[in-house]
């Protein structure tokens, strides 16, 4: 068990005071409302909450009445008020720490990551009409957003210990413990959206074209050279230009 008693009037942490927490993405839903190829944009995080400053604690050292080994520390002045009883009774072989520390700063939160793009149309196949065509590009995923600093810590504050000189041997049982919060640490940005991918190119065709007749040698024309009527020409054919 710790032989300290602490009496503090220490500022709040900047977590403490945050009812935000990270921005949220359903990217689901973000991209059935979205009529652009492109991924949307990674949302910017909010800041972060600096840490409150400590207050000022004013008090006096008495001997105790019921416990000659130990001591009260009787409050003066505080604020934030309210926080440490009129009279704390300090039990033999206990010491007391008073504290006026800073809160700490809130660490900076993470931006959104990106939506990723849609991807690219595929092309159209070949026709005797039309050659074939190239898929669409896909579209840009999204950019990342920004991370946010950490936040100040809060300032130290002030501490008043008054005694009387017959009890001076009473600063022997106390400390105490003045200084700012520490900062927050630094937020991270988002990653940005991944980029579709590009549509598949249309598929090529081949196809032949006749006039006329065109003979084929049977059985009973074996070796014989036979000529078609016309000519069979094949017309070039369309494929995928990728």
């Amino acid at each position: 068990m710790s032989r300290n008693v602490v009496l503090s009037v220490n500022g709040r942490n900047g977590v403490d005071k945050s009812a935000l927490g990270q921005p949220e993405q359903n990217w689901d839903l973000i991209r059935a409302a979205s009529t652009s190829i492109h991924g949307k944009a990674g949302v910017d995080a909010p800041g972060a909450n600096a840490g409150e400053p400590a207050g000022v604690l004013s008090v006096e050292l008495l001997e105790s009445q019921t416990r000659p080994e130990g001591f009260v520390v009787r409050t003066l002045a505080q604020f934030p008020e309210n926080r440490i009883p009129q009279l704390t009774e300090i039990l033999p072989h206990r010491d007391v720490v008073l504290q006026a520390i800073g809160g700490d700063g809130e660490p900076g939160r993470k931006g959104g990551d990106g939506s990723p793009g849609r991807d690219g149309i595929p092309g159209t196949n070949a026709t005797k009409a039309q050659e074939a065509t190239n898929g669409t590009d896909g579209g840009n995923g999204g950019r990342a957003g920004a991370g946010t600093n950490g936040a100040d810590g809060g300032k130290g504050g002030k501490i008043q210990v008054c005694v009387d000189e017959n009890n001076t041997h009473l600063l022997l049982a106390m400390s105490w413990e003045v200084s700012g919060g520490k900062g927050g640490a630094p937020g991270e940005h988002g990653s940005p959206g991944l980029g579709g991918k590009g549509g598949k190119g249309g598929l090529g065709v081949t196809w032949e074209e006749q006039n006329g007749y065109q003979y084929r040698c049977t059985d009973n024309c074996a070796g014989r050279t036979t000529q078609p009527a016309s000519s069979v020409k094949a017309l070039a054919s369309r494929t995928d230009p990728r």
